[in-house]
């Protein structure tokens, strides 16, 4: 993901990236070649209203990795708000899965992302859960299992924050990497580490502090 972090680095030097790409299904396990164009990325614009792909989430003093169990999720986020039946997929059927995200949010923030899963060659079950979380959006985990019996884990996270004006978000003092939504709740992205801190989540009218 450096080449990610590069990208995003050159975006918060100005206000918009134009950069684009495309997914190309060029190896076997994908079968036809499949390109997708990308469009140029605002940063700024998803965090105060797009989709990102964290790769960790810090949230109720707790981080929420990739390769966590539904378990571990639901003892921090609760039962999910809505669940997507599984489905068994192929290694092309998974691919072509991919290609179908990269399709619903075309831009090379999610290229470079789903490129990368597409290279791992999943096969098995899949399926989604999504929390909506008061005051601050909704969390989707996409999990995977090699057969029926398999242990499923996360290999894909969505975040989709409650929209707000792009420009209330700003980037965070002496961090030139990372932007701020001031909140209530205070949430930040540092782009680098695609890491994402929710420091005040509310849940039934109490304000939870995360550690930083």
């Amino acid at each position: 993901m450096q080449t990610f972090a590069r990208l995003a680095l050159m975006l918060l030097g100005s206000t918009e990236m134009v950069t684009g790409g495309c997914l190309a299904a060029d190896d076997p396990a994908c079968g036809k070649d499949y390109p997708v164009p990308t469009k140029p990325v605002d940063y700024r614009q998803e965090f105060a209203g797009g989709s990102l792909l964290p790769s960790e989430i810090v949230l109720k003093a707790h981080v929420i990795k990739l390769g966590m169990t539904p378990g571990a999720l639901v003892a921090v986020l609760g039962e999910p708000t809505r669940q997507l039946a599984a489905e068994s997929r192929s290694v092309p059927e998974q691919c072509e899965y991919l290609l179908q995200l990269l399709q619903e949010h075309p831009t090379s923030m999610h290229l470079y992302k789903l490129a990368a899963l597409r290279l791992k060659y999943l096969a098995g079950e899949f399926r989604v859960s999504e929390w909506a979380l008061p005051d601050v959006g909704t969390i989707k985990s996409f999990w995977y299992s090699p057969d029926h019996a398999g242990r499923e884990l996360s290999y894909l996270y969505y975040f989709a924050p409650i929209a707000i004006a792009p420009g209330k978000v700003e980037r965070l003092k002496g961090e030139n990497n990372t932007l701020l939504r001031a909140g209530p709740p205070r949430m930040e992205w540092n782009i680098q580490s695609n890491r994402l801190s929710i420091e005040n989540q509310r849940a039934s009218g109490d304000a939870v502090r995360s550690s930083p």
